[in-house]
């Protein structure tokens, strides 16, 4: 099935964190723990996670609307209530063929990138040295039946080892983040601390954009 997980990744201190006041502070809103497993993808489902340095909130359409938009408002809640310095923002559908990512510091976006159904969309701020190195790889066209003139990146040390067009933003996603946070979405499990499954108390949420909700 593949992944389809999202996140933004706040760097702050967790040790004495509550899930529940993060969230209420967060959305102005109500929540309820829940002990089944619910899909961030539903706009009223949060996972919310703790590593010794980062918290971690996952819900798509938190994430969707730091990455569709450049303004500040989109940090402002995060910046209320966290001040961070860094935060990281992903998310990864292989079934849509979408990864994403945003690096905020000092509540400025710094770099964003974004493909959707395998289409870059956003791609914006200087490129960290990750990014440069896979897409300055040397490439051709493939003309054999499996990659039909398909454009590949060759791995520099192999004349065998190659990568798809398609294939390197989800690579780039995951170098980047073990690069910036220590751990990508693979290996988040074995950095966790503590977790748990919230809902809205209700759900007049459902309809309106998340920043409107606690305006």
């Amino acid at each position: 099935m593949g992944t389809s997980f999202c996140g933004v990744v706040i760097q702050t201190d967790t040790k004495d964190l509550d899930f529940m006041s993060v969230l209420t502070n967060l959305f102005n809103k109500e929540f309820i723990p829940i002990e089944k497993h619910c899909d961030c993808r539903d706009e009223d489902c949060f996972f919310i996670a703790k590593t010794d340095k980062y918290l971690i909130v996952s819900n798509s359409k938190f994430v969707d609307e730091i990455l569709q938009n450049n303004s500040s408002y989109n940090m402002d809640m995060i910046q209320k209530t966290f001040v961070p310095k860094f935060v990281f923002v992903f998310e990864e559908y292989d079934s849509g063929g979408t990864y994403s990512y945003a690096v905020i510091l000092d509540k400025k976006i710094v770099r964003k990138f974004r493909s959707i159904t395998y289409e870059i969309t956003v791609d914006e701020g200087e490129l960290y040295e990750i990014e440069s190195k896979w897409r300055s790889l040397p490439t051709k066209f493939m003309n054999d039946e499996d990659y039909e003139h398909e454009k590949v990146y060759f791995h520099p040390d192999s004349e065998t080892e190659f990568y798809t067009e398609e294939s390197l933003p989800q690579l780039i996603l995951h170098e980047l983040m073990n690069d910036k946070i220590g751990f990508d979405v693979h290996t988040l499990d074995e950095h966790i601390i503590d977790s748990g499954f919230f809902k809205y108390k209700n759900n007049d949420f459902i309809g309106k954009k998340w920043w409107q909700v606690w305006k």
